[in-house]
């Protein structure tokens, strides 16, 4: 039952009572409100799901595997390869090949574990753990996966990436092994359009250091690297990633790129962004520049 009645005025008490209280809440969130943006600038990490772990990534703890043998090379389109220990390195013919839930060790030498092939568009690599580099073609995709060095073994760069349409995604790079010489990257970008970067773990530090010297080079690069070393670069989406390095000057190096760079709502470890300053741009600028935080919160200018 409702009841419907008169309401009584309120006395001059209340109202100026109401009218205080209003304006002391007032006060108190333009209060908070300009801490909260001295703090962050213009934003703050927008991938609100958790960071890839080594427990969200790779094959899922306890899952069994089984040791491949078949063929060198995929056989149809839209081939499935799912719980296998893959030793051998795996030549991708046809479009739509699913790599999920394998630990891709690759042949016994310093080459790759996967190599797509013209024709290959599609490819998926999918909660894989992956222990030697991978080459990508058109359309390409990795999401969910851990990518490491082999036991005793060199992983110079997490993905090299000369390719257009291609979605680096969810990923876990650590623990990478740079060999004599090399200018270790978790992900570079060489060549290739509408390429898309987003929500990546990414520790750019080398398990054995590197000697960096002006005879040899070497030594790690950055955490992501474009530069159009094979051809040029444009409509680029670098989104959600932490950018970790220990050695080396810059976790984000840009050079030289003449295409469209999105770089927004990444996060660097304030206690590990190498030698100098968290980015680096060579005759280039990002075209969109937003909502970069240190992991403290502050923002990133």
């Amino acid at each position: 039952m409702r009841i419907v009645g008169k309401a009584k005025p309120l006395s001059a008490h209340c109202l100026k009572f109401l009218a205080g209280s209003r304006f002391f809440v007032a006060i108190l969130i333009l209060s908070l409100s300009a801490l909260y943006s001295c703090r962050i600038g213009s934003g703050i990490n927008s991938n609100l799901s958790p960071w890839p772990t080594n427990l969200s990534t790779g094959v899922p703890e306890g899952m069994a595997l089984r040791l491949y043998s078949g063929p060198s090379r995929s056989s149809a389109p839209g081939q499935v390869f799912e719980r296998l220990i893959i030793d051998k390195r795996i030549y991708v013919l046809h479009p739509n090949v699913i790599f999920r839930h394998c630990l891709l060790r690759g042949a016994d030498d310093a080459y790759y574990v996967v190599y797509a092939n013209p024709g290959s568009q599609g490819l998926l690599i999918d909660r894989c753990d992956i222990r030697k580099s991978i080459v990508i073609g058109d359309g390409f995709t990795a999401r969910g996966n851990h990518i490491r060095a082999p036991d005793g073994g060199y992983m110079n760069d997490g993905f090299m990436i000369a390719a257009s349409d291609v979605i680096i995604e969810g990923n876990l790079i650590e623990g990478l092994a740079g060999s004599p010489g090399a200018h270790l990257d978790g992900i570079q970008v060489l060549n290739g359009r509408n390429i898309i970067i987003r929500g990546n773990w990414i520790e750019a530090t080398s398990r054995e250091p590197i000697a960096q010297t002006a005879e040899t080079g070497g030594g790690v690069n950055a955490a992501i690297f474009l530069s159009p070393y094979e051809g040029r670069i444009d409509d680029i989406v670098v989104e959600g990633n932490m950018l970790i390095q220990d050695e080396g000057y810059y976790p984000l190096r840009i050079y030289d790129v003449g295409g469209k760079i999105r770089v927004t709502d990444n996060v660097w470890s304030h206690s590990r962004h190498g030698l100098s300053s968290p980015y680096h741009f060579l005759d280039c600028a990002p075209s969109v520049w937003r909502g970069n935080v240190w992991d403290s919160g502050y923002a990133l200018d």
